[in-house]
């Protein structure tokens, strides 16, 4: 959906990706090593077929949606020839999380329902956790080399016990450990320029 144009981020995408890594492990190599995008998405359809037009309601790009329907016509991979040693039930799984539509692809739920996880499954360990990350620091920062060292240092340190949030000057830290320390702003491009941090890092 991201390299056709769709803007609307929801588990439906996180499941494609899920998908590509149990691929991945199943097959213990790249799923699909595109060389650039168009390559990508050529890669994809021998894999899983190609879609019917009603497949790509979500793509409002004319030019790509034109793409996707004059590729060649063809039909879906043998996973179980991709993958011989998988079981039918891992095969069940991953066809229906790598489905083209992410309309029509598996939810979150009925993934964890399914008989090839059932086995290793405790529910009464599950908890859901009842708060949404916040993205926003990254999707909204500033794409600087020194910002994104920044926040990866930020988010290192604070697996550290005993390191406080927010330890780096100017780093705005939304947590993905249900951590929720206090905004801080980040700095633009032109306040960055002198920073010591910046000399250091780039010699």
């Amino acid at each position: 959906e991201i390299m056709l144009g769709y803007h609307h981020y929801n588990h439906a995408i996180d499941m494609w990706s899920m998908g590509c890594i149990f691929g991945e492990l199943l097959g213990r190599k790249p799923l699909l090593p595109g060389e650039d995008y168009i390559n990508q998405l050529k890669l994809i359809v021998k894999l899983v077929g190609s879609p019917i037009e009603d497949d790509l309601w979500y793509i409002s790009n004319r030019n790509a949606r034109s793409f996707m329907m004059h590729l060649p016509p063809t039909p879906p991979s043998d996973m179980h020839s991709l993958f011989p040693e998988a079981s039918d039930d891992a095969i069940d799984l991953l066809q229906r999380m790598l489905v083209m539509d992410p309309a029509k692809r598996v939810a979150v739920e009925d993934a964890l329902d399914s008989a090839y996880l059932g086995p290793v499954r405790e529910k009464r360990l599950e908890v859901e956790a009842g708060f949404t990350v916040d993205v926003k620091d990254v999707e909204e920062m500033t794409l600087t080399k020194l910002n994104l060292q920044r926040m990866m240092f930020e988010e290192i340190r604070l697996f550290h016990e005993g390191v406080k949030p927010g330890a780096v000057a100017g780093v705005d830290t939304a947590r993905t450990t249900g951590m929720q320390p206090p905004a801080a702003r980040v700095p633009q491009q032109a306040e960055v320029v002198n920073d010591p941090m910046e000399q250091s890092l780039n010699g």
